[in-house]
């Protein structure tokens, strides 16, 4: 895609463009534009979180006494999930967990 100068502020490269001139020379030809062009809107901001370990009060089906169960907190929702369940994200809310 090729856009013209007049969309340069909403690029994501535009900082870079002006703070070091990465990209800015293939944008000054107006009817050229810029193929390095990236929409700022159409980037999402990843959002960080972590992991934390917890244990809740379960009750067993078959004897009904209650035992604890090791689960992950995710630091940003806050919603919980069984151990077996871990990734590198949370499935609630997206986060990316650092480690």
């Amino acid at each position: 895609m090729v856009i013209g100068m007049a969309k340069c502020k909403d690029c994501l490269h535009y900082e870079a463009c002006l703070t070091f001139s990465k990209f800015i020379n293939s944008a000054r030809d107006v009817e050229k534009g810029c193929e390095h062009f990236k929409d700022r809107t159409e980037v999402v901001e990843v959002v960080h979180g972590r992991w934390n370990t917890d244990q809740v009060e379960a009750f067993s089906p078959l004897t009904e006494e209650p035992y604890l169960l090791d689960v992950l907190q995710c630091s940003v929702c806050g919603e919980y999930f069984d151990v077996s369940e871990a990734r590198n994200y949370c499935p609630n809310c997206g986060a990316k967990m650092d480690k």
